[in-house]
């Protein structure tokens, strides 16, 4: 019993002396997904689709406006901002538990805009989007 409660502990300490060769960082693409999403419901929008169907998709525009026909055009416009941190850490050596930190920071800011324009019955002719991000 002894042996084995020794051999735990000599497991343990081991374990926690591992040390990483330096920040090796993988920062997941969690904006890469969001951005999906975004696109992905415009993306569904098709010709003929009503206007229930763009509010049950995108929500409400932000801008309506209508043409000389009285034909409607819907503009949504998104700006997200997002931040994300990853922090590592070295373990140190048996004597030694310093640990030293490495933190990286990743901004970076998307816009998509869409403009759904409607026909005479309320239902979407035409469906444009554009998307940046930097």
């Amino acid at each position: 019993m002894f042996i084995r409660f020794l051999i735990l502990i000599s497991f343990t300490l081991l374990a926690g002396c591992s040390t990483n060769s330096g920040p090796l960082v993988s920062i997941p693409s969690r904006s890469m997904e969001t951005q999906r999403l975004a696109v992905g419901a415009a993306q569904m929008l098709k010709v003929g689709s009503t206007s229930e169907r763009v509010i049950e998709l995108l929500g409400s525009p932000n801008v309506v406006t209508n043409n000389e026909d009285g034909l409607e055009t819907w503009v949504y416009d998104k700006v997200s901002k997002e931040t994300e941190v990853v922090r590592t850490s070295d373990g140190g050596w048996l004597f030694t538990p310093k640990q030293q930190q490495s933190v990286v920071s990743v901004v970076g800011e998307r816009t998509l805009i869409v403009v759904i324009k409607f026909d005479k019955g309320q239902r979407v002719s035409n469906v444009r989007y554009r998307q940046t991000s930097y």
